[in-house]
């Protein structure tokens, strides 16, 4: 068994030499443990949905084998996306889920997500190492019943109630939707027939756990050739593209450039101040600094915090925030339960587009005052050695420690940070110009290759 299938906030790994019917039983058994130690309860209530990859049949059914032979009982939820999985866990409010997933990976992977009760997540602080130590060690705590199967009623229609009700498309507007065979077109066409006004040319909204038109991953080039195709015939005011599970999304401008995730959240953070909605807003520390400062200027409040959905969803539960943003292209909303949606993210930018004056392409343009490096990764040896190099050589700058090393001078900034899960350091520099960012980024690359 492959251990580095446990992931800092999730399991996935290679089907099958990684991630099999084996492993999946185990890690059923190892939930369903955690959760009557966790709970004080010999039959936990747990739901399993899974999304549409070739894999996830297999190991969902593997997974429930080793859930219900430890005691918990399983409410059989069948295909879904992730962010249908969290609305029935806000619904039913079981004492857990697990969302057969491998969310952006390639088709060969599969994986699971794990929630707790209250739809917290299961990660690394939460209970996931606790997983890993059962299923290495193949001990787990003796079952007392053999848990029952059922399966989950279907919400489908009351789901797509609850994403449209609070949304208005007053105006006509024309869409390129790239949903790459994911799970997200179980919900899309009807979804989107509750708003006459929006039209949309549907790319691979079948069915295909292969993902033969591209990967599931929305981020690559490949993933966007499409949509940018047709978004060069003119017409579209936008396009988006969804991940496998369709918790995440990639929007494109009319002109098919990719518009950063935290561009899209000053909009929806904008569009809550002109209407007089006091506005705060999380964003981890490698987000542009170009649409904090915007924001800040506009009366926005904004918080940041460490790189990790954990870490924005906790956000959103414990404060006044109301809007979150990660640069791989999750939004998050509190009136979606303090977490991330693909279709809500789709609906509120449509909303917006619909009324203005002025093409996508402009609106985000205000954001742009920084050249961006795009995220760098390099591997180290030490990281700790690096971030404390790093720390001496800009020691006349502002400096943050919240995640990593943040650097800050007036007219450019980086932060440094460790990956959680692989020996890298992630780097993503920003500057008022080309000049600068080339030469501090040569600068700060050359301080890190001495640990390399």
């Amino acid at each position: 068994m492959n251990a580095n299938i446990f992931k800092a906030y999730d399991i996935r790994g290679k089907y099958p030499a990684d991630l099999n019917e084996k492993v999946a039983e185990l890690v059923g058994k190892a939930i369903a443990s955690l959760f009557i130690k966790k709970y004080h309860k010999s039959n936990p209530l747990v739901l399993v949905g899974k999304d549409v990859r070739n894999t996830s049949e297999v190991l969902e059914k593997a997974l429930i084998k080793g859930l219900v032979s430890q005691g918990a009982d399983v409410l059989r939820v069948g295909l879904c996306t992730t962010p249908y999985l969290y609305f029935l866990m806000n619904k039913i409010k079981p004492d857990g889920g697990v969302a057969v997933t491998a969310s952006h990976n390639p088709k060969e992977y599969g994986g699971f997500k794990i929630r707790g009760k209250g739809n917290e997540s299961v990660d690394e602080r939460t209970g996931l190492l606790d997983i890993k130590k059962m299923v290495l060690s193949g001990e787990f705590k003796k079952s007392v019943s053999i848990g029952k199967i059922k399966d989950c009623q279907d919400f489908k229609k009351e789901y797509i109630k609850f994403l449209s009700s609070s949304i208005n498309i007053k105006k006509n507007i024309s869409l390129v939707v790239d949903n790459g065979g994911g799970s997200t077109a179980l919900f899309l066409p009807e979804l989107l027939s509750k708003f006459p006004k929006l039209k949309y040319k549907p790319l691979f909204f079948k069915i295909d756990g292969s993902f033969t038109k591209h990967s599931p991953n929305p981020l690559l080039a490949e993933s966007q050739q499409f949509a940018k195709k047709e978004l060069a015939k003119g017409g579209a005011n936008f396009g988006i593209i969804f991940d496998g599970d369709g918790d995440r999304v990639i929007f494109l401008d009319e002109k098919g450039e990719m518009i950063k995730t935290e561009f899209i959240l000053g909009l929806y953070a904008e569009k809550q101040t002109e209407k007089g909605i006091k506005t705060s807003v999380v964003m981890p520390v490698n987000t542009s600094r170009g649409v904090r400062e915007h924001l800040e200027k506009s009366g926005v409040k904004v918080h940041l915090i460490r790189v990790g959905y954990t870490f924005v969803q906790q956000a959103l539960k414990k404060s006044e925030i109301s809007l979150g943003a990660e640069i791989s292209g999750h939004l998050y909303f509190k009136d979606f339960f303090n977490i991330d949606s693909g279709l809500r993210a789709l609906l509120k930018l449509s909303a917006i587009v619909a009324e203005a004056k002025e093409p996508l392409s402009r609106l985000v343009s205000k954001f742009e005052t920084y050249i961006n490096s795009g995220e760098m990764n390099f591997e180290v040896a030490d990281k700790k050695k690096v971030l404390a190099a790093v720390k001496r050589k800009y020691k006349d700058a502002k400096i943050s420690t919240l995640d990593g090393v943040t650097v800050e001078y007036p007219d450019w900034w980086f932060n440094v940070r460790p990956s959680n899960t692989e020996p890298l350091i992630r780097v993503v520099m920003e500057a008022r110009d080309k000049k600068t960012l080339e030469e501090k980024n040569k600068e700060l690359v050359e301080t890190i290759k001495k640990y390399l």
